[in-house]
């Protein structure tokens, strides 16, 4: 997941409606918002800690259900994010907050068929949830065995959005995989043109 993706779902949680049982908004809690502001500076213990403490004041708090989510896709894990968004979709929330959450938390436990199936039923999503859903796509398919399938799925996600660096990254996986040492020395060079400071792409590199 990229931080440009966090800072928007983070964006999305404080300012869209998220709703309970009774379909009354439920107010974001002051510990809740100082957990969204740890997270956004990527401290995550400080982000943890504010978050079990509103959730031990209110379990039944829906955004930091989802931020808590987040919080453990960040840390890579997937079974522990599932847990929490299934307590927030549980709540009642949109959807829209936690559909593509849902699938890389699927992906993350290599529950390749499901995070494709959702990803089908996906739809009406905005301009950048339909490049992550892309992204996502691609990673899924590269987790079935499916490179034809994953690079479709970058190569229009990096249509949708050049600046994406995550898509980018998904097309030098599948280079690299053909065990082709030039032609990934080359592509990681390419990519490194484009995002200097892409980590993963130095790592790759080097």
């Amino acid at each position: 997941m990229t931080t440009r993706w966090i800072a928007l779902g983070i964006c999305g949680l404080l300012a869209a409606a998220v709703w309970d049982g009774s379909n009354r908004p439920v107010q974001a809690s002051e510990a809740t918002d100082k957990a969204s502001a740890f997270f956004e500076k990527g401290d995550l213990r400080s982000a943890s800690i504010e978050l079990k403490n509103a959730l031990q004041k209110d379990p039944n708090d829906a955004q930091a259900r989802l931020l808590l989510g987040k919080l453990y896709l960040r840390a890579g894990n997937g079974a522990a994010a599932e847990k929490e968004i299934r307590r927030a979709i549980d709540l009642g929330t949109n959807a829209s907050l936690w559909r593509l959450d849902f699938v890389q938390a699927l992906i993350l436990q290599a529950k390749f068929d499901e995070a494709l199936q959702r990803l089908d039923a996906a739809t009406d999503l905005s301009p950048t949830d339909r490049t992550r859903a892309l992204i996502l796509r691609g990673d899924a398919s590269i987790g079935q065995g499916q490179p034809d399938a994953a690079r479709d799925a970058y190569t229009q996600a990096l249509e949708a959005d050049p600046a994406s660096d995550r898509a980018a990254i998904g097309l030098l996986r599948i280079t690299l995989n053909k065990g082709d040492p030039a032609a990934s020395a080359q592509a990681a060079d390419d990519l490194l043109t484009r995002f200097p400071n892409n980590t993963e792409a130095l790592l790759i590199r080097a």
